[in-house]
């Protein structure tokens, strides 16, 4: 994520590009090795997803009572 005082113009124009190079194959497959998925959107979309799997796996985390080292 961008510091919360990013204007909004940079946002978008890094979404812009961001969005493009997931386009290229050659990035898709050195993404797919490193064991990376394309994520295009916007940066709304993203910040859900961020939400919605943090809300999944934060009963888990709880629940085996892991820790972060």
């Amino acid at each position: 994520g961008a510091p919360a005082n990013t204007p909004l113009e940079i946002i978008a124009r890094v979404n812009t590009q961001v969005n493009a190079a997931l386009t290229d194959p050659k990035f898709e497959a050195r993404l797919a090795d490193l064991g990376g998925e394309p994520f295009a959107g916007s940066p709304g979309a993203f910040g859900t997803f961020l939400t919605d799997y943090a809300d999944k796996w934060r009963p888990v985390i709880r629940a085996a009572n892991i820790k972060p080292e």
